[in-house]
């Protein structure tokens, strides 16, 4: 597979899902997590877009339940 690496905005969750994303982060490489204290909304995109080291950008809501098959 291509390499790809995977961008996740925290904004400002609980510690719940604090705790889950710091565990994604340490056990898959091309994961990098955000942690925002402040919910800043639909501008986090364009921080993400700046970081992002790819030709290619995808963003993603968390109302996102299904992708089809082979989307990417």
């Amino acid at each position: 597979m291509d390499q790809f690496e995977v961008l996740i905005w925290d904004n400002g969750s609980g510690p719940a899902m604090g705790r889950y994303l710091k565990e994604i982060q340490k056990k898959y490489k091309n994961v990098k997590v955000i942690f925002s204290k402040k919910n800043i909304g639909c501008a986090s995109y364009s921080k993400l877009a700046e970081m992002a080291k790819g030709e290619h950008l995808v963003f993603m809501d968390d109302d996102i339940l299904q992708f089809p098959y082979n989307w990417l």
